[in-house]
This record gives structure tokens, sequence and C-alpha cells, in this order.
């Protein structure tokens, strides 16, 4: 198989990091989904769903019921938008805060660790390429999202 160290690496990184948030999280209540959500809420306060959705490219269903879990665990609270009265905007109440800034901990301890060597040029250059393969993932046809492509 060509390139299976690509499909290697992308599979250590990310079922290893899954396991780390979900465990470091379980103790507040929280899914690993539910965390993604608080974790995106945070950098984009009064965000939709709709924009959550596209945003992380998660189908809709799966962002509701996140969200519905945090609004239930009193993290998140929904108000209307100033621009658009119909519309709702989500948004973290003080415990979401508070947790946000565990979120925060965990992410920054794990970027540390799987970065610690490399050198600031590698780093700086490694989130680079890393936001230009997300762009690139985003571009992709909704059907190649969710099931296996040919």
């Amino acid at each position: 198989m060509k390139d299976v160290e690509v499909l290697r690496s992308f599979g250590v990184l990310n079922r290893t990091f899954l396991a780390y948030f979900s465990r470091a999280i379980a103790d507040q209540g929280l899914s690993y989904s539910e965390g993604v959500i608080l974790a995106n809420l945070g950098d984009r306060p009064g965000t939709n769903q709709d924009a959550l959705a596209h945003d992380l490219v998660i189908d809709k269903a799966a962002i509701a019921r996140a969200v519905k879990g945090l609004k239930e665990k009193g993290f998140v609270g929904v108000k209307r938008a100033r621009t658009d009265r119909r519309a709702n905007e989500l948004v973290l109440t003080r415990s979401g805060q508070r947790v946000l800034r565990d979120i925060a901990r965990l992410n920054d301890a794990w970027i540390r660790v799987v970065t610690a060597d490399l050198t600031a040029t590698e780093r700086r250059r490694f989130f680079e390429v890393l936001r230009k393969l997300v762009a690139t993932t985003k571009q992709l046809p909704p059907e190649w999202r969710g099931r296996p492509m040919r």
C-alpha cells in the first residue's frame, strides 16, 4: 500500500489524542464530542450550530446532539442573534467557561508534548501545513465525508 505511513501517522495521532482528551474530560461528565464543541464555542463565541457543523466538518445531527447534552449539563446557553432576530447563537455559561479553561490547558499540554522535539521553525511550519490540509479537506465534496472513498 502506498503511503501507509501517512495513514498510520494520522491514525496514531487521532487515536492517542482522542483517548487522552476523552479520559481527561470524562470526570466533568463530558464526551469527546461535547469537549470539542465547547472548545470551538470558546474560540468563536456566539456562533450557531450550522457554523459549527461547517467549521468542524461534522453533520448537523451530531452537532445538535452534542449541543443538547451541553445545554442539559448547564455548559451552553442559547440567545437571539443581534444581527438576525430569527437566528440563535450559542454561548458558554459560567460553568462552560470554567470547563473551557480546563480544556485549553489540556490542549496546550497535548501540543507541548507532541511537538516537544520540534524546533520553533518546524513547529510553525507543521501548523501551517496542517491548516492547509484542513482547508483542502473542507473543499472535498460532501459525498467524500463519512464514508470510504474509492
